[in-house]
């Protein structure tokens, strides 16, 4: 597994999700999924919050 920091226990989440998440093939990860502007980087509102 590339994801040195990560231990997944149990079947929540797999490589290939996390693969997913990286690449940003699912949905959910996008500014407009939480009512932000495009512009709007989500990394930036979870800092904020």
């Amino acid at each position: 597994m590339k994801y040195t920091t990560i231990r997944i226990e149990g079947a929540i989440l797999s490589a290939d999700i996390l693969d997913k998440i990286e690449q940003g093939d699912i949905g959910g990860q996008l500014a407009k999924d939480f009512g932000f502007a495009a512009k709007i980087k989500v990394k930036d509102e979870i800092a904020r919050a």
